[in-house]
């Protein structure tokens, strides 16, 4: 069983399932991964890490940290849609259109750092365990 790691925000309740702050939101894998939440930004995505340690590490930098919880990824509704972004070569597909070499870096940077695997759909309390 593979499982991928999320910090919930306050507000989340894993007994509900988790679902994105905006499951309709434009935003990008790019913008998302870049701005997160520390812009206020609402996005289709759920951020995780591939790892406990990378949560561990990511958790640090939270201002509000919640309860820490595994998703089982291959339990998940086949419409959840999965952007591993720990693959060099996926990442690259996600890079904008952008002459902002700190943008660049700063993703890959975080997507790296962190592990980030990005779900987009609802992911249901049955793939979820607190840790």
């Amino acid at each position: 069983m593979d499982y991928v790691y999320r910090l919930l925000r306050p507000e989340e309740n894993y007994a509900n399932g988790i679902k994105a702050k905006n499951p309709n939101s434009p935003t990008s894998v790019f913008r998302h991964v870049l701005d997160g939440s520390y812009y206020r930004s609402t996005s289709r995505y759920i951020s995780t890490c591939g790892s406990l340690h990378a949560l561990r590490e990511f958790a640090q930098k939270s201002r509000s940290p919640g309860h820490v919880i595994k998703i089982q990824i291959d339990a998940l509704p086949d419409d959840v849609e999965i952007i591993d972004l720990r693959d060099y070569h996926e990442r690259m597909e996600y890079i904008e259109n952008t002459d902002d070499e700190d943008e660049i870096r700063k993703f890959n940077n975080f997507a790296n750092k962190f592990e980030e695997v990005l779900l987009s759909g609802y992911i249901p309390a049955s793939c979820i365990q607190r840790v």
